[in-house]
């Protein structure tokens, strides 16, 4: 009963911290495109298919003329916010929010992996010390969300590449503890890869 209640409490939180980043946000979500947003979106016909065939969408995923590794992963998501909504930024830009809280939350679980391997292993983590744990990640992950310096991220619609460079770095991270916390020294190979793994899928998008 006092783990449901705890973590009710843990969600709520999370989602009330949400509702403020929203908020704060908010704001900036109608106005327009802005900088490199139009050579690498407005003006780029590649990002604007006709339909959503397979073909449409790799022609869209490779169309970025600022990189060499062509941002497939932004292009594409670019293309479908195309597919769904047309040329309005309000859509591209909530869908950068989305994609900026979802990285709040994996900063909150990272957060807390981060607190909990502190610990000695030896020692268990008491009902006060797991609340702590969570409050401190909580404070974490709300802190970064509402960082100024993610403004650009949210708002610059072109930037989603950085948020979603920031989305597998964290997944790496994520799946890296989750690895050794579980099988300890023995999970040190697969740990890797999963770092390499989500690392290359980062740098896909820079």
């Amino acid at each position: 009963m006092n783990m449901s209640r705890g973590k009710m409490v843990t969600i709520l939180a999370m989602l009330a911290a949400m509702a403020i980043a929203v908020a704060v946000y908010w704001p900036g979500l109608g106005g327009g495109f802005v900088f490199d947003d139009f050579p690498n979106i407005v003006d780029n016909a590649g990002l604007h298919p006709a339909s959503a065939s397979v073909g449409d969408l790799v022609r869209a995923a490779l169309s970025s003329p600022s990189s060499e590794f062509k941002r497939p992963l932004s292009s594409l998501s670019f293309a479908l916010n195309y597919l769904a909504t047309g040329l309005d930024p309000f859509w591209m830009k909530l869908t950068n929010l989305l994609l900026h809280l979802a990285n709040g939350v994996f900063g909150f679980i990272l957060a807390s992996q981060v607190l909990r391997s502190t610990r000695n292993a030896a020692e268990p983590v008491t009902p006060d010390a797991a609340r702590r744990i969570t409050f401190t990640a909580l404070l974490i992950a709300f802190g970064w969300t509402v960082l100024p310096i993610n403004l650009t991220a949210v708002l610059y619609v072109v930037q989603r590449m950085e948020s979603l460079a920031n989305l597998f770095v964290l997944a790496g991270l994520i799946g890296y503890f989750a690895v050794r916390m579980r099988a300890g020294r023995s999970g040190t190979t697969l740990a890797i890869g999963v770092v390499l793994l989500s690392t290359a899928l980062g740098l896909a998008d820079r």
